[in-house]
């Protein structure tokens, strides 16, 4: 079972063809300039020619995701004698988007079931933190619902809309799992996998 502490997802450009054009200047995303000239008619009865190019320069960037381990703690509460809570704070977890596409982010957090007891007795509780702006704008950028889920199931931890995003931002959670009995456990490691798409 790996742990995945980085996921970088690559940003696809496709190919953009010559075209015949009247004379023109472009502004790309770099606010460069691509100049074409004017086709001569030669060149426009025939398809297989083409009347200069079009330079497009595309802005580098790239969406990233890390935390600082992916093991996690969680600490015996008391009972009620018929179950047993265990509550641990999730390491802050960092996302860095620095695309121009602006297409927003969501990161998830998949936890794996504890050696000490089976995953099917086991009740596993997640509350977001707020996210904490370390560069970028506040507005688009909001932590998911307090949520019960299952091992090995990804639930979302906080995201960025589309639109918004765009910066790098951190964010935390408290997990709560709950054993249905009693048992002298005084701490459950949980291994736990970030991701980011």
């Amino acid at each position: 079972m790996g742990a995945m502490a980085i996921v970088a997802v690559a940003v696809l450009v496709g190919s953009v063809p010559a075209v015949a054009l009247p004379k023109a200047t472009f502004h790309d995303l770099n606010h460069h300039h691509a100049s074409m000239s004017t086709p001569t008619a030669q060149e426009l009865d025939d398809p297989g020619e083409t009347a200069g190019t079009i330079a497009v320069s595309v802005l580098p960037g790239s969406l990233t995701v890390s935390t600082a381990q992916t093991t996690l703690t969680l600490k015996r509460m008391p009972g009620n004698g018929h179950t047993t809570r265990y509550r641990g704070m999730l390491p802050s977890v960092r996302v860095i988007d620095t695309r121009s596409s602006l297409i927003g982010w969501n990161v998830t957090a998949r936890f794996f079931p504890p050696s000490a007891a089976a995953a099917a007795d086991l009740r596993l509780r997640v509350h977001p933190g707020k996210p904490v702006v370390v560069s970028g704008q506040r507005a688009g950028v909001h932590s998911a619902a307090p949520a019960w889920t299952t091992f090995e199931t990804p639930l979302s931890l906080f995201g960025g809309d589309q639109g918004f995003g765009a910066g790098t931002y951190d964010d935390d959670a408290l997990i709560e799992l709950v054993l249905p009995f009693a048992t002298d456990l005084t701490s459950i490691a949980l291994e736990y996998e970030i991701s980011v798409s």
